[in-house]
């Protein structure tokens, strides 16, 4: 269980949307319920929330992080997000979402995700032959 402050979900639409009297009143007192996510990747959009920084961590948690951004409808967690891969990929030179972030990425996202294009660009830049 998480505690947060109602003014730091503000930049969330579905929580914009689920603090909404109307929406309080069905959910009968109870909590929003977000256990599609790891309790990891809602604490490092949590850390985020507060402080404007993304958490360090791996590439695939950065893709569950993004998926979650993604399910919240929050842009601008989504924009810092990719961010860190975009520079990932750039720095190393390397694809830096293989298969399982690859899979959540397109399990996770609607087709015409900006993460999904982002895939697309990383096979081209950093892509080998041996991949075919």
């Amino acid at each position: 269980t998480f505690f947060v402050h109602k003014d730091v979900l503000n930049k969330s639409l579905f929580f914009n949307n689920a603090l909404k009297p109307e929406w309080e009143s069905m959910r009968e007192g109870k909590p929003i319920d977000v256990a599609d996510h790891a309790p990891a990747t809602f604490e490092a959009y949590l850390k985020w929330l507060y402080s404007h920084v993304v958490p360090t961590a791996s590439d695939l948690s950065y893709v569950r992080m993004y998926v979650l951004g993604e399910q919240l409808a929050d842009l601008e967690f989504q924009d810092a997000v990719i961010s860190i891969l975009i520079d990932h990929c750039i720095q190393m030179k390397s694809y830096p979402v293989h298969v399982d972030g690859t899979e959540l990425i397109y399990s996770g996202t609607a087709p015409i995700s900006p993460a999904r294009r982002l895939l697309v660009d990383f096979c081209c830049y950093a892509g080998s032959p041996k991949w075919l």
